[in-house]
């Protein structure tokens, strides 16, 4: 957007709203993030348990054995498939090895304590059976296993009951044809016997193909996260890039709101050294933070001030000193923020400003104002009043001058 012609108040609340869009548009990428990390983790876990549960089993000869054997076995019986389906026999055999898969999954949990291990951690993690012990899961484990097993076993039967007669019927033909001399002999045997060995050697191919499937799954979820985690770093960075663009025209948050998603944009933005991306995009969580000031004047008198602090994350508290000076601000903001900026006005006197690094719930602060210059004469980003010293619980103050002459500090920068 083009700022000529604007003036510096217009110019620092355009760029405060090019600030909060790109906020806005970052923690919307962070929500979407959190929504798909969960799913991530599950699958990660769960494939992770898969893993070690399966690590004793040769899930890569069989399926590599299952596959030799197939093609094999379709060799042996193209001939007998091409009776079924003349112009697409492959499509016969692929139902043929999709129901081998099945078969083969059904009576695996007989014969692979591995197996059965997977179907315990499976039920296990079933909401649906919380309720249920580990003895009672076991006992289901059992269950199924055996029930299983026969439903697998009839299923063998009948297939493979149904590739010899396709194949004497074949033979028949043949022979009816003329284009044989001999009867039925060995190799047209071979389809029984090779879809046989097709359903031993194919007892992992179901799970190593919803292991890839589930991998695959998990692949896609990372990158969308990853997508959405350097989507979110890009806007949140351009979010208090243009923030402090709007500073430097004047904006101020002293006296001009900054929106909850711009807090949220700086803290995070606060955390953009963090090396874990679940943490960089976890929910901000807000807290009631507080920090205590005591009010002095240089000879230590207590002072009823009005005291109003805005943190390095842009959220402002207002409060005032009691009779004994002492001023609490609470503040709704993230871990890791501090005050930066004060404004103390003490009762009668003028308003006098200072900055600092103030952190939350510690010993409480001293801050001494001297109360000569009113703010609008003191020097810029400077104050007029002390440094402020940290009140031990013994009631010493830290980093105090003892020089018998002025207990003061001058503010850095400025001489004495």
């Amino acid at each position: 957007m083009n700022d000529r012609g604007l003036s510096a108040t217009d110019r620092a609340r355009n760029e405060y709203r090019l600030a909060n869009d790109f906020a806005i548009r970052g923690n919307k990428c962070a929500c979407e993030a959190r929504l798909l990390i969960p799913r991530w983790k599950q699958l990660e876990d769960r494939l992770e348990n898969w893993d070690r549960i399966m690590s004793t089993a040769s899930v890569g000869i069989f399926c590599f054995l299952f596959v030799f054997v197939c093609l094999v076995e379709y060799y042996f019986s193209k001939e007998i498939y091409r009776d079924i389906l003349r112009d697409a026999p492959w499509l016969i055999a692929l139902g043929f090895i999709a129901v081998a898969i099945f078969i083969s999954e059904m009576v695996v949990y007989k014969f692979s304590p591995q197996k059965r291990w997977l179907m315990f951690y499976e039920l296990r993690n079933n909401k649906n059976l919380d309720d249920k012990t580990d003895d009672e899961i076991t006992e289901i484990v059992n269950k199924l296993t055996n029930k299983y097993f026969w439903i697998g076993l009839i299923f063998a039967i009948a297939m493979l009951a149904g590739l010899y007669f396709l194949s004497m019927e074949r033979v028949e033909k043949e022979l009816a044809a003329g284009e044989r001399q001999s009867g039925f002999n060995i190799q047209d045997l071979m389809p029984v016997i090779l879809y046989a060995v097709e359903i031993i050697v194919g007892v992992y191919v179901w799970y190593f193909i919803r292991r890839i499937f589930l991998g695959i799954r998990r692949r896609i979820l990372k990158r969308q996260i990853d997508k959405l985690v350097f989507e979110c770093a890009q806007l949140t960075t351009d979010a208090v890039r243009k923030y402090h663009d709007a500073e430097k025209h004047g904006y101020d948050a002293r006296n001009e709101p900054v929106s909850d998603d711009l807090q949220e944009a700086l803290y995070r933005h606060s955390q953009k050294e963090r090396k874990d991306f679940l943490e960089y995009v976890a929910m901000c969580e807000e807290r009631k933070l507080q920090v205590t000031f005591n009010i002095m004047d240089p000879t230590r008198k207590k002072l009823k001030a009005t005291v109003h602090a805005v943190t390095d994350f842009k959220v402002s508290a207002t409060t005032a000193s009691n009779g004994d000076g002492r001023a609490v601000l609470i503040f709704n903001t993230y871990p890791g923020d501090s005050v930066r900026d004060i404004w103390v006005k003490p009762v009668g006197g003028h308003e006098v400003y200072m900055q600092g690094a103030y952190t939350f719930d510690s010993d409480e602060y001293v801050l001494y104002i001297e109360d000569e210059l009113p703010a609008s004469q003191a020097p810029a980003k400077a104050s007029s009043a002390t440094e402020t010293q940290v009140q031990q619980p013994n009631g010493e103050q830290v980093g105090a001058e003892d020089d018998g002459e002025n207990p003061l500090h001058q503010p850095p920068g400025e001489k004495e």
